[in-house]
């Protein structure tokens, strides 16, 4: 692995950090779409 400053390391596991709940999040989403809750949610926003 090549030598990263700590800077960019941690913006690096922040991100990746980010892209996990994000593609988990799209999973959930995705495992729910045909449920009528989510167009309720949509409504009440």
């Amino acid at each position: 692995m090549p030598l990263v400053p700590k800077q960019d390391e941690s913006i690096l596991f922040e991100r990746g950090l980010a892209n996990l709940s994000i593609k988990r999040m799209h999973g959930t989403l995705w495992g729910l779409r045909p449920a009528p809750a989510i167009k309720q949610y949509k409504q009440n926003q």
